[in-house]
């Protein structure tokens, strides 16, 4: 039921952008665009995790929905509609960042959501972040941003 709602508020969100506005129509795929569409996005996500274990009443109302799911692979996918924008509003913002055009961005998204799947399917840094409700707030870059922030579950 929370994936079927979460499509729905994809779908309507999507409806009121005009990505194809903000991302270049032409172009065969960039893949060195995706590295830094990654630190971006990666740091919103680390920002916007964080905060939502830090602050009590995110947890308890936005945040839990996902933590409440099995840590299976399809795991990735249960979120609140609020958590589902903010972090995926890290997702586009990297990409727009990094300067991608329609055809990379189309590969990238399928890259963060295969990569939430990957996550919630034994990624042992995750696993320590369910296990622990704390720490391991990245997304990809876990050794990276959470190791410098001194959030790195070992």
């Amino acid at each position: 039921r929370v994936i079927a709602i979460n499509w729905a508020v994809v779908a309507v969100a999507l409806s009121l952008v005009d990505l194809r506005r903000a991302f270049r129509p032409v172009g065969g795929l960039q893949p060195l665009r995706l590295l830094p569409a990654a630190l971006v996005d990666d740091l919103v996500f680390y920002g916007v995790h964080r905060t939502m274990h830090g602050v009590p009443w995110l947890f308890r109302h936005v945040h839990a929905v996902h933590h409440a799911a099995a840590l299976k692979p399809w795991g990735s996918m249960v979120a609140h509609p609020v958590e589902l924008l903010l972090q995926g509003g890290g997702a586009l913002l990297g990409a727009y960042a990094a300067g991608m055009n329609w055809a990379t961005l189309t590969w990238w998204l399928a890259l963060r959501q295969a990569h939430g799947v990957w996550d919630h399917a034994g990624d042992p840094h995750h696993e320590r972040h369910h296990r622990h409700l704390s720490g391991n707030y990245a997304s990809m870059l876990v050794p990276l941003i959470d190791g410098a922030a001194g959030t790195k579950l070992i």
